[in-house]
């Protein structure tokens, strides 16, 4: 990181501001000892010495990934979903035990160091027993300054009651795996849980969602078959939802309907699932989504409004965290973007500001990132691109 600063003064075309997220043109943003003392919106622009940026956000959430997968990008990509994942004969799994602690450890890092290049401030990462487990996470989350890491995980056999070591949580492939005593077990004994749920129609056939909320499980991953009455059941028994819309699409199981899921009320975020096929640029999933709700009718601003609230609300609050958001008072948790002149035209003279920066602006843009006294500019901050091991 680029160190400390008592004092910092942003100047901001848009800026994403409060629990609203509403866009604010042309925002001076002063930052008094890691927290944003004041943000006002100047027209004839802020005063000179501002750091100058595009676009300002919170730092989105990333709440279902698989990092160790990073070892192995774009494998077969022509097999179905229960060939490459399914425990504990799928294709990964057998990936994941031909390797050494230390090689998923790098592996690992380089995926969590890609996330923070990003501005991702929270990745919750499901990590399979073989490879490192928990341990291995945690080592390669050391050195982290701006993303946040939460680290889930599941026991190498499916009959043990007991999580392995170092790890936040319970991370369940799926409630069907498990014995439905030792499930509930795991799941009581674990601060955080979460599972597989709806993923494909032959799982929600067999009742997964109803055994996860049986036991407790916080947090559901996919629910693309969930219908809207299955999502206002988890939404009253407390549960939160994790949506990978790429994932599903690359996969072929489905598209879970985020309309369905608001008018639930149920609580959600969004997931890039496993790096094998997905890099962990999660704004690229609500993007993705925006085209596919479009596609089925939903045209109004809401949905960008819906779109927005997964990325930088509900990720948060799916796992019990206050969403970091950006207004006087509160801690100055934020990513600047710096656009291309041309290409920034199209988000700063936009008629519609959210649905600009849900379909136009991208994580790769990234050119500040501040959390607290902490001040840092990904290119620099985090080091040149490293050669491939």
């Amino acid at each position: 990181m680029e160190g400390g600063a008592e004092h910092l003064s942003i100047a901001a075309g848009v800026v994403l501001r409060g629990a609203e997220l509403e866009p604010i043109k042309n925002a001076c943003i002063h930052v008094r000892d890691g927290v944003i003392e004041s943000i006002e919106s100047v027209a004839s622009g802020c005063p000179k010495g501002f750091i100058r940026v595009d676009v300002v956000t919170p730092p989105p959430a990333n709440i279902h990934v698989h990092s160790a997968d990073y070892a192995f990008p774009e494998i077969m990509p022509d097999r179905p979903l229960e060939d490459l994942v399914q425990p504990p004969h799928g294709v990964k799994h057998l990936m994941l035990r031909s390797l050494s602690f230390e090689s998923a450890y790098r592996f690992i890092k380089r995926f969590y160091r890609a996330a923070e290049r990003l501005g991702v401030g929270l990745l919750v990462d499901f990590r399979e027993a073989q490879a490192g487990g928990c341990v291995a996470a945690k080592k390669a989350a050391e050195g982290l300054w701006f993303t946040e890491v939460v680290v889930l995980g599941r026991p190498l056999r499916p009959e043990s009651a007991r999580l392995p070591e170092a790890c936040d949580g319970f991370g369940a492939s799926s409630p069907l795996d498990y014995d439905e005593r030792v499930f509930a077990e795991l799941v009581r004994s674990a601060e955080i849980s979460s599972a597989h749920v709806a993923e494909t129609l032959r799982s929600r056939w067999n009742n997964d969602l109803e055994r996860a909320l049986a036991a407790g499980v916080r947090l559901l991953v996919h629910g693309t078959h969930l219908s809207i009455e299955d999502l206002k059941i988890a939404a009253q028994s407390g549960a939160s939802l994790a949506l990978c819309p790429r994932s599903n699409a690359w996969h072929g199981v489905g598209l879970p309907r985020l309309r369905d899921v608001v008018e639930s009320g149920i609580v959600y975020g969004f997931g890039t699932d496993n790096a094998a096929w997905n890099p962990p640029d999660v704004m690229e999933e609500a993007r993705f989504l925006l085209y596919v709700e479009r596609l089925r009718g939903w045209k109004r601003e809401d949905l960008a409004d819906a779109l927005l609230y997964g990325l930088y609300i509900g990720g948060y609050n799916a796992i019990g965290l206050q969403a970091p958001i950006i207004d006087e008072g509160e801690k100055a948790w934020l990513v600047g973007y710096r656009l291309d002149p041309d290409y920034a035209n199209g988000i700063l003279r936009a008629r519609s500001l959210k649905y600009a920066i849900v379909k136009r602006l991208k994580m790769e843009h990234a050119a500040l990132l501040v959390k607290g006294h902490v001040v840092g500019a990904p290119g620099k901050s985090l080091g040149a691109p490293h050669q491939p091991l």
